[in-house]
C-alpha cells in the first residue's frame, strides 16, 4: 500500500523514531571508538590562493572539521526529532477535535444494522511535518556515510555515497554506495538491510525501507496519510467475536454492516493513533 499509493498509517509514522534510536545511536555512539574514532577528524581540502593581481599562485591544504565529523548527522537527527515532537502535538490536536461523525441505521432489505463512519482529513501541516521528519532522518544516514568515508580516507569522496537501502542482496551496489567507509561500519549497515526481513515483499516491513520510501514519495507528492485506527466497542454484547461483519470503503470513511442485535446495544467509539 505504501509503495502503490504513498499511504502510511499513523502507527508507522510514529514508530520511525526507532530508526533514530536503532541506527544512529547504536551505530555511531555505541561503536564510536571502534568504528569512527573521535569526531572532528580533519578533512583535507584544496584552498586556492591568488596574488595581488588575482592570478592563481598555488593551492595548499586546508581543513574543515565540521564536514567530516558526525556532528552534521546528529544535527539532522535532532532536527528530525523536533519535527516528530511537533507531529505528535498536531496529531493530538486532531484526535482531541473528535474528527469523525457516526450514524447508525437499520437496513430493511439486508436485515443488518449499519454503522457509517465519516472521518475528517488531517491538516496539511501534518503532511508537511511527516515529510520534514522523514527527510531529515534519511539525510542523517547519508551524512553519516559521507563522514565515515572521509574519516577513513582523509579525502572528499569522488563518488556519490549514501546509506544503502536494498530490497535484495547486492554486493556491487553496497560497495558503490559505501566506498571508503570502514569495513566494520559497512558490516553494520549490511546487517540492517531490508532484505533480511525475509523472502518476497517482506522487506517492506523494514523501518529503514519505509523511511527511504517515504522520503522519495515526499519529494514528488503529498504523503497520503491513512487513518485506520477507528474501532467500536459493544460492552454488553454476547460473544461479539462470532458476528458476521461486512465493511465497505467510502469517500472519507467506511460503512460497517452488523447483525441486527447490534441495534439494541450501546456502542462506544474509539479513535486510536
Amino acid at each position: 500500500d505504501l509503495e502503490q499509493r504513498g499511504s502510511v498509517g499513523i502507527a508507522i509514522r510514529l514508530s520511525l523514531h526507532q530508526v533514530h534510536q536503532g541506527l544512529l545511536i547504536g551505530l555511531f555512539r555505541a561503536q564510536e571508538r571502534e568504528v569512527v574514532g573521535v569526531t572532528g577528524v580533519k578533512l583535507f581540502l584544496r584552498q586556492v590562493e591568488r596574488d595581488s593581481g588575482g592570478h592563481k599562485s598555488r593551492a595548499r591544504p586546508c581543513y574543515d572539521s565540521a564536514v567530516q565529523s558526525l556532528r552534521h548527522a546528529e544535527l539532522k537527527t535532532a532536527r528530525a526529532l523536533e519535527h516528530l515532537e511537533a507531529l505528535k502535538v498536531e496529531l493530538k490536536r486532531f484526535y482531541d477535535s473528535s474528527p469523525y461523525t457516526i450514524t447508525r441505521s437499520d437496513n430493511v432489505e439486508s436485515g443488518k444494522h449499519v454503522v457509517r463512519v465519516q472521518m475528517k482529513d488531517v491538516s496539511d501541516r501534518t503532511a508537511i511535518l511527516v515529510g520534514d521528519f522523514v527527510h531529515n532522518l534519511r539525510s542523517a544516514l547519508d551524512h553519516a556515510v559521507f563522514s565515515l568515508a572521509v574519516y577513513a580516507t582523509k579525502a572528499v569522496p569522488k563518488k556519490r555515497l549514501q546509506w544503502p537501502v536494498l530490497e535484495t542482496p547486492n554486493d556491487k551496489a553496497l560497495k558503490q554506495q559505501t566506498g571508503g567507509v570502514p569495513a566494520e561500519a559497512v558490516a553494520i549497515m549490511e546487517s540492517l538491510q531490508p532484505y533480511h526481513e525475509g523472502a518476497g515483499e517482506a522487506f517492506k516491513r523494514s523501518p529503514l525501507w519505509q523511511l527511504h520510501k517515504l522520503d522519495i514519495i515526499d519529494k514528488h507528492r503529498r504523503v497520503a496519510i491513512g487513518l485506520h485506527g477507528f474501532t467500536c466497542h459493544f460492552p454488553s454484547a454476547v460473544n461479539p467475536g462470532s458476528w458476521a461483519i461486512e465493511k465497505r470503503e467510502l469517500e472519507g470513511g467506511y460503512e460497517v454492516s452488523l447483525p441486527p442485535v447490534a441495534a439494541t446495544l450501546e456502542m462506544i467509539p474509539d479513535l486510536s493513533p
